[in-house]
């Protein structure tokens, strides 16, 4: 298992749990989430989703031009969910929105690695032989 795999195994999970989280139970991030928890529930399908995908990936060579679509969604989704949270928390907010941002913002520095250099060269499959 190389470490891209292994970390993209580590990001589905924090994705499934923080997804489940706000599926299951919006009102943890309150007061936010309690004003609209139909939109937090929206998130959390995204984040399973997207939780789902990487996971199906996880043995996959990822970065440079392999699966690029999966790398640049997840890299736009990170690092503009980020950047949203980022400019919404306050020093009173919950712990869950947080930890949201944290897991977003691995994301977003995971994914832009990913996206901007090719894969290690013990991910990738050898050469065919001529």
């Amino acid at each position: 298992m190389t470490t891209t795999s292994s970390l993209v195994r580590v990001y589905a999970a924090l994705l499934a749990v923080s997804g489940g989280v706000l599926l299951f139970l919006p009102e943890t991030l309150a007061p936010a989430a309690s004003r609209s928890p139909v939109l937090a529930q929206i998130v959390g399908g995204a984040l399973l989703a997207f939780a789902i995908a990487n996971w199906m990936a996880r043995d996959a060579v990822l970065g440079g031009i392999y699966n690029r679509p999966l790398v640049a969604g997840n890299q736009a989704f990170a690092v503009i969910g980020a950047l949203v949270l980022i400019r919404g928390l306050e020093a009173a907010s919950p712990p869950a929105a947080w930890a949201l941002t944290a897991v977003l913002g691995v994301g977003a520095v995971l994914y832009s690695v990913l996206l901007f250099r090719g894969p290690l060269s013990d991910s990738l499959p050898p050469a065919p032989r001529t």
